[in-house]
C-alpha cells in the first residue's frame, strides 16, 4: 500500500512538472496533445484490464481524433472536444462499469473535486500508529521551541561579546538575505500557481476517489420500464386511477396536438410560403420567439410524455390512442425544429454567419435526435435514463463533430462571398481568430465594395471610418499575433497558426519589397 501511495504521489506530481513545463508561457497546441497523451498512457498501463471495453475505445479515439483536430485547426470547439473527450475517458477507466456518458461526465467531475484530498487521506489511514500519534502544541513547545530561545539567547550574548564572530554573523546574514532577495526576484508566484493548478488536474484524473457515488446510481438505473403492481390500493387513490390517468393524458395531448397544429400552420402560412423579409418588423425578435417558443414547447413535451410514460401506463391495455396522440406530438415538434431553423436561415441571410446561429442550428440538431428518442421511448418503454443515455451518447458525437471545422476562416469567407441584405459585418472581423486574417488580406476589394455600397463598414465597424482605417486594424492585428508565435516555442505549434505565420511573414515581406520600391 506504500508503494502504492508513493507511486500516485510521484505521478502526480511529475506529470505537474509537465504541465507546468508544456504550458508556461504557450498557447494550446501540441502541448495539450502530448499532456493528455502521456496521462492516458499512464492510465493505460495501470489499467490494462480496460483496453477491451468498448465504451473506453470510443472515448480513447474521440480523445486521439480531437486531438488530431487541435492540431489541425486548434479552434476553440476542437480544444473543447478534446479536453471533454479525455476526462469521459479518464472517468471510464477509473469507472468502467459506468454506461452512460452523463454518468460518466458526474463521474469525472465529482473524481476531480475529491481526488486531490484522496491522497492525503490514504496516508493517514495507512500510516502507523506511531506515525498517527497527534502533535500536540506541549510537544512542540518541548522539544523544538524552549531549546531554539535558549540559543537564540547565546546567539545574542557572543554577538555582543565577540567583535569576529560579530562580524562572521553579519557576513552570514547578508549571504542570507541576498539568497533570500535573489529567489523572490526569480521566484514566479504565477508559474507557482500553473504547476498547483497541474496538481490539482493530475490528481483529478490519476487518482481515484474513494466516495463516489456516481456508478453506484447508474448501477441503479434502468434501461426498461417495469410493471409495478399495488395489491391494495391507498386510501385516497381510486381503484381506477390508472384508468383516469390514461383519459386525462390522451384529453391533454390531444389538445396540445390541436394548439400545436394552429402554430405549425401559420408558420407554414407566414414563414414557408409568404415569408418577405419586408413583412418583419424585427427580424431578430423574429428569430428569438420562434426559438424561446421551441425550448419552452420541447421542455413541456418532454416532461409530460416522462409524467405520463414513466410506470403502469405503459402497460394499460389499449393504450395504442395515447401513443399515438404522443408520437405525433412529437412529430409536429419536430416541424417545429424545422420551421425555427427556417427562421434562423432567413436570419443569416439577412445579417450573415456568426457563432450564436450556428449554435441554434447546431442545438436544433440536437433536439430533433431528442425527439426521435423520445418516440423510441414511447415505442419501447425506455426508462428517463436511457433517454439521458441516449442523448448524451448524441451530444458527445456532435461535439467531435464540430471539431472537424476549422469555423473562424469558414465563417468569414461564407459572409464575404454570399451577398446579405444588411451588408458585410466588418466589425465581426475583430472577434473571430487570427487564422482568418489572410482571408481578409485577400478580399479586402469585397470590404472596400460593401463601403462603396454604403453598407457594411459603415455601419457595423466600430472605430473605423473607412477602408484604410481597417486595413490598419487588421494589420495591427496581424503584427500582434506574429509577435506572439515568435515569442512561443514549438510546444504551442499547430498547422492552423503555422500557415497562418507563413502566410502573414510572405505578405508583409511583399509589402516591405514593394515600399522600397523593389530594392
Amino acid at each position: 500500500m506504500k508503494t502504492l501511495i508513493f507511486k500516485n504521489s510521484f505521478s502526480v506530481m511529475a506529470l505537474a512538472v509537465l504541465y507546468t513545463f508544456l504550458f508556461w508561457h504557450e498557447s494550446m497546441g501540441i502541448n495539450l496533445v502530448l499532456f493528455s497523451s502521456c496521462i492516458a498512457a499512464l492510465l493505460l498501463y495501470r489499467h490494462r484490464e480496460v483496453w477491451a471495453i468498448p465504451r473506453v475505445q470510443w472515448t480513447l479515439a474521440g480523445t486521439l481524433f480531437s486531438g488530431a483536430m487541435v492540431l489541425l485547426w486548434n479552434s476553440t470547439t476542437a480544444v473543447v472536444a478534446h479536453i471533454a473527450s479525455f476526462y469521459l475517458f479518464s472517468s471510464l477507466v477509473h469507472a468502467p462499469q459506468v454506461r452512460a456518458f452523463h454518468f460518466s461526465a458526474a463521474h469525472a467531475l465529482i473524481n476531480q473535486v475529491k481526488a486531490p484530498g484522496s491522497l492525503n487521506l490514504a496516508f493517514h489511514n495507512n500510516a502507523t500508529a506511531a506515525q498517527r500519534r497527534p502533535m500536540r502544541l506541549g510537544y512542540w513547545l518541548r522539544v523544538v521551541i524552549i531549546p531554539l530561545l535558549f540559543v537564540l539567547l547565546f546567539y545574542i550574548l557572543y554577538v555582543n561579546a565577540n567583535n569576529e564572530f560579530s562580524a562572521l554573523s553579519n557576513r552570514f546574514w547578508h549571504k542570507v538575505f541576498q539568497a533570500i532577495d535573489w529567489f523572490f526576484r526569480k521566484f514566479s508566484f504565477a508559474m507557482f500557481f500553473l504547476f498547483l493548478s497541474g496538481v490539482l488536474i493530475c490528481a483529478g484524473v490519476v487518482l481515484r476517489a474513494k466516495v463516489n457515488r456516481a456508478p453506484q446510481w447508474d448501477e441503479q438505473a434502468k434501461v426498461y420500464i417495469g410493471r409495478t403492481r399495488r395489491k391494495l390500493p391507498h386510501l385516497y387513490i381510486p381503484k381506477n386511477a390508472l384508468k383516469t390517468e390514461y383519459r386525462t393524458a390522451c384529453l391533454l395531448i390531444a389538445m396540445v396536438n390541436v394548439l400545436l397544429l394552429a402554430v405549425n400552420c401559420t408558420d407554414i402560412r407566414y414563414v414557408w410560403l409568404n415569408f418577405e423579409f419586408s413583412n418583419v418588423g424585427s427580424l431578430s425578435e423574429f428569430v428569438h420567439q420562434g426559438t424561446y417558443l421551441l425550448i419552452l414547447s420541447i421542455l413541456l413535451s418532454k416532461g409530460f410524455i416522462i409524467f405520463y410514460f414513466r410506470r403502469n401506463l405503459n402497460f394499460y391495455p389499449n393504450n395504442r390512442v395515447l401513443r399515438i396522440l404522443a408520437v405525433v406530438w412529437m412529430l409536429q415538434n419536430v416541424f417545429l425544429v424545422m420551421s425555427v431553423a427556417l427562421r434562423n436561415w432567413y436570419y443569416v441571410q439577412y445579417y450573415a454567419l456568426a457563432y450564436k446561429r450556428i449554435g441554434v442550428f447546431i442545438f436544433l440538431i440536437l433536439v430533433v435526435v431528442g425527439l426521435i428518442t423520445m418516440v423510441l421511448k414511447i415505442q419501447r418503454r425506455h426508462t428517463g435514463y436511457q433517454l439521458l443515455r441516449s442523448n448524451a451518447i448524441a451530444a458527445y458525437s456532435m461535439l467531435i463533430l464540430m471539431s472537424t471545422v476549422n469555423w473562424d476562416p469558414w465563417i468569414i469567407l461564407y459572409n464575404l462571398k454570399a451577398q446579405h441584405k444588411a451588408g458585410f459585418d466588418a466589425s465581426f472581423c475583430f472577434k473571430v481568430s487570427e487564422k482568418a486574417i489572410p482571408l481578409m488580406l485577400e478580399n479586402m476589394h469585397l470590404i472596400e465594395q460593401e463601403m462603396t455600397n454604403g453598407e457594411g463598414l459603415m455601419k457595423y465597424a466600430r472605430g473605423c471610418s473607412d477602408i484604410e482605417c481597417f486595413r490598419n486594424m487588421v494589420c495591427d492585428k496581424a503584427q500582434y499575433f506574429m509577435y506572439k508565435y515568435e515569442s512561443e516555442s514549438v510546444l504551442s505549434w499547430n498547422y492552423a497558426d503555422d500557415q497562418t505565420y507563413r502566410y502573414l511573414r510572405a505578405y508583409f515581406s511583399a509589402a516591405t519589397h514593394d515600399t522600397n520600391g523593389g530594392l
